[in-house]
């Protein structure tokens, strides 16, 4: 288990470059006695962020597990979004809808540039509020 940022990409890479190696961040779904959503699509600007959207195989809340290798922007937010706390996956459906991520209501390049932005604040969010729970990378021994 790792908490410190410097220490938590070193990890982290290791595990994925390890032979049937997976990481997985695991935290509650929501923080400040339930009032507020872990998974967010949007961060706040200057936030911190100290691994990448690829660096990830899973998320884990109470809830269920989000898978996050191989999949499109919608996919990804729907994944997300089924392992948020039930009372604020409504609302994050409908900004995940107003980004056009779900809908396909923009161009091909405005679609691809608007799902990059939010796949990239979107996991961001899920490693800043991840910062105070344990994130677990797990490698197989040799």
């Amino acid at each position: 288990m790792c908490r410190a940022p410097s220490g938590q990409s070193h990890f982290v890479r290791a595990a994925n470059r390890s032979r049937g190696g997976k990481v997985f961040i695991v935290l509650p779904s929501t923080a400040k006695n339930d009032s507020i959503s872990r998974i967010v699509p949007v961060l706040s600007p200057g936030t911190h962020v100290s691994n990448s959207k690829d660096d990830f195989n899973y998320v884990v809340t109470e809830y269920d597990v989000a898978q996050l290798r191989w999949k499109s922007a919608g996919q990804l937010a729907r994944e997300l979004i089924g392992i948020a706390h039930p009372d604020f996956r409504a609302e994050l459906m409908e900004q995940a809808g107003r980004m056009g991520i779900l809908l396909g209501r923009l161009s091909r390049y405005g679609r691809m540039l608007t799902a990059w932005a939010w796949w990239k604040r979107l996991s961001l969010a899920l490693i800043l509020w991840a910062v105070g729970a344990p994130a677990f990378a797990v490698a197989p021994r040799p």
